[in-house]
């Protein structure tokens, strides 16, 4: 642009002549950003081996930064969208066929755009512009706001395309209330070309040409321009993470669980301000910062032993399981630490943080980055937790975390084989139930008299692991054809038996409390035995079980699991002396023993034959009267 153009700019503003200096130097430094983009974007397109590297725009624009966008961020363009922006149909998948001479005008345009509406992302826009595409079509720019680049953040610039019948696309938008900001004079003339017209001002932010040098001449609307807004200021505090974005295409669940536990993190940010709880990080320039919350919805995965490979983790009805996070981060430019707010997916009763954890990423021995992962239990004493994620934690255990009161007196937990049993058979889920109850009541009257195993987690962390229930069908051994089979085992009626157990773990060694599936008086561990492993000859580690009556004198069994062992066979026999009436001269018969069984069907062949005969007696008698 020349002198002169920037003197017929200046002489269109409607500013104090002391604001003049201070737009010309907006002016120049506006110009001299669309000339480092125009010079690296030549350059892009002549080289042979293209960079990954992002292609600057320049600062975020007034137009941007009246609707929450933070204007300290540069805008940016990935040589991938450029890519494909210029692309041929052909030649690209959703090619837009694109000029340099368009894309070069990219920055004027996001400075003065015709309209601003909302984007189908949270926390994105679309600016339209006066650009034409080949075929004459409306180009319009999508930006995605605060997204994470390394350490930093950029407002991106993810597509820029002509809009087929753009006229439609209008009144959609229009209609459904997304516009947020528009230049009233170029607005008016676009819409009246496509015999449309504006809704009522009062639902939207107007400027004039003055925006790309200056906000003085803003029409801002207050109560509306807040409602309107308030998506994209959130990203002040949180922001949804480029993979979420990218899932959220294909899943519309992932979508609505990510606005969801958006707005839930937001709610947790703004009430951390309230108490003036933040981190403060450094970048890789030693510029000091307050990160953001950070949302994340993915898919669950386990890790199977055999293939050492992570797989997709399904819910009852084959769906896959998804992971619900939000987390808080700090960095002091070499070490990088998150502080993670678990939720569940179901949302029917909203979004709840019912956990944390923690995850430092550090230099292993390779000098590669690795994480090490920190329980929620164990953050006020880490030494790899900084003191403000410390401060956050102990705050959100007390005062936002949902149901951690519940999950901190569970000492027991029903097993993934059994969940998945239970989900299809009634018998199981009720059994499961019930024996967690009663495992539950027993681990804490254990650890009430100091009665407890411990375990070492991966960082060296002691802790106490809780007792595992598991019921599914009791197997027996049978020959058949000369081969010896499992075989389900059945009651006298043929149903199904269930083995029920409870195991408490010790290292190696297993305590293992079975009962039997009648819980008519509720669930009665009747027996015990230990199971742990030891080396054979070979010297690999082999299975060793231990019989109830032999447990406390085994030397492979741990003291612990000994005293837990004692402990629970006491308490079996005073429940049984309890429950045992007097003794009574006459034994006593289950009424479903086979004995009893075989004489209620003798009784009732005598009883048949009896009547019988009556009735045989009474024909002869009536025969004789004849």
């Amino acid at each position: 642009m020349s002198d002169q153009a920037i003197d017929k700019e200046k002489s269109t503003l409607t500013v104090d002549e002391s604001d003049i200096l201070a737009m010309s130097e907006k002016i120049r430094q506006n110009q001299e950003e669309d000339r480092a983009f125009a010079e690296q974007l030549d350059s892009f397109l002549k080289r042979t081996e293209k960079s990954s590297d992002f292609l600057h725009i320049g600062k975020t624009p007034n137009a941007l930064a009246i609707l929450g966008a933070d204007q300290k961020l540069d805008v940016v363009i990935s040589p991938r969208t450029i890519t494909k922006c210029m692309a041929e149909p052909e030649e690209h998948y959703h090619g837009h066929a694109l000029s340099q001479s368009i894309m070069e005008q990219i920055p004027q345009e996001l400075r003065n755009p015709v309209m601003i509406f909302k984007g189908s992302q949270e926390n994105s826009l679309v600016a339209i512009t006066e650009l034409k595409d080949s075929q004459n079509r409306g180009v319009m720019i999508a930006v995605s706001l605060c997204e994470k680049n390394g350490f930093s953040e950029v407002n991106r610039i993810s597509s820029v395309y002509g809009k087929d019948r753009i006229e439609n696309y209008f009144r959609k938008q229009i209609g459904q209330g997304n516009l947020v900001a528009i230049n009233k004079e170029k607005t008016d003339r676009m819409l009246h070309s496509a015999g449309l017209q504006l809704p009522l001002e009062n639902t939207f932010i107007s400027f004039d040409n003055s925006i790309a040098y200056s906000t003085a001449n803003v029409k801002r609307v207050s109560e509306k321009t807040q409602e309107l807004t308030g998506g994209f200021k959130m990203a002040l505090l949180t922001y949804i993470d480029q993979n979420t974005r990218n899932l959220a295409f294909m899943d519309t669940e992932i979508q609505k669980l990510a606005e969801a536990t958006q707005k839930k993190a937001d709610a947790l940010m703004t009430r951390l301000q309230e108490q003036g709880l933040s981190t403060t990080s450094i970048n890789r320039n030693g510029e000091a910062y307050t990160d953001k919350a950070v949302v994340s919805v993915e898919y669950a995965t386990k890790y199977n032993p055999k293939t050492k490979q992570k797989e997709p983790l399904m819910d009852k009805d084959g769906n896959p399981v998804k992971s619900v996070q939000a987390a808080i981060r700090h960095t002091d430019g070499k070490d990088f630490t998150a502080l993670i707010f678990h939720a569940k997916e179901d949302i029917s009763d909203g979004v709840k943080f019912s956990a944390m954890s923690a995850m430092k990423f550090e230099k292993n021995q390779n000098g590669k980055m690795s994480p090490t992962y920190i329980k929620g239990v164990d953050i006020a004493g880490s030494e790899k937790i900084p003191q403000e994620l410390k401060n956050i934690a102990a705050f959100a255990k007390e005062n936002i975390l949902e149901q951690e009161a519940e999950r901190s007196t569970s000492f027991a937990y029903i097993t993934k084989e059994t969940k998945a049993l239970a989900a299809e058979n009634p018998v199981v889920d009720r059994l499961s139930k019930a024996a967690l109850a009663q495992t539950n009541e027993m681990m804490q009257s254990l650890r009430s008299n100091d009665l407890k195993t411990t375990a070492v987690n991966k960082d060296g962390k002691v802790y106490a692991p809780m007792a595992a229930v598991q019921v599914q069908p009791a197997m027996q051994s049978k020959t058949i054809n000369g081969k010896k089979s499992l075989i389900p085992m059945t009651h006298w009626d043929g149903s199904p038996v269930h083995s029920i157990q409870a195991t408490i773990r010790q290292d190696q060694a297993m305590l293992i409390l079975s009962a039997k599936d009648d819980i008519s008086k509720g669930v009665q561990f009747h027996g015990m035995a230990v199971k742990t492993y030891v080396q054979n000859e070979n010297g690999k580690m082999s299975p060793t079980y231990i019989k109830g009556a032999d447990i406390a004198n085994s030397p492979l069994v741990p003291q612990n699991l000994k005293d837990i062992a004692t402990a629970v066979k006491e308490t079996q026999t005073k429940e049984k002396q309890q429950e045992t009436p007097q003794k009574s001269t006459t034994k006593q018969r289950s009424p479903f023993s086979r004995a009893r069984l075989n004489e209620t069907a003798q009784e009732i062949r005598k009883s048949e034959q009896k009547n019988s005969t009556e009735k045989s007696q009474q024909r002869k008698k009536d025969d004789m009267s004849l």
